[in-house]
């Protein structure tokens, strides 16, 4: 899971697999850690609604299950917008790596 923030924004890009474990599990999380062993968690949900919260060192996407089950990964992801008080928003990119892999990464023996 490739994590990017911004001010208001996050993008989530998910590899093939994760992305399959997603849709089979309902739940993928990651972490990264800090200095003095801080952690930073993030992790991924499928609901019924979606939402996002922060708690005990986690951004949490709550995403709406059917949406992303019946997604078809493309070049352009999905956008979820989260209401975070009366004049802000917080958006989700739910991006899935659709690329083929690299020439040079392939066996030697492969077309």
């Amino acid at each position: 899971m490739k994590i990017r923030l911004e001010p208001q924004k996050t993008y989530i890009r998910l590899s093939k697999p994760e992305y399959q474990e997603l849709l089979k599990t309902g739940f993928l999380a990651g972490e990264t850690i800090f200095s003095q062993g801080a952690k930073l968690k993030f992790c991924l949900e499928l609901k019924d609604q979606q939402n996002l919260h922060f708690s005990d060192h986690t951004l949490h996407f709550a995403l709406p299950n059917q949406q992303i089950q019946q997604h078809t990964p493309k070049k352009t992801g999905l956008s979820f917008y989260f209401q975070i008080d009366s004049n802000l928003n917080h958006e989700l990119i739910f991006e899935v790596d659709i690329r083929k892999p690299r020439l040079s990464s392939r066996k030697k023996n492969e077309p």
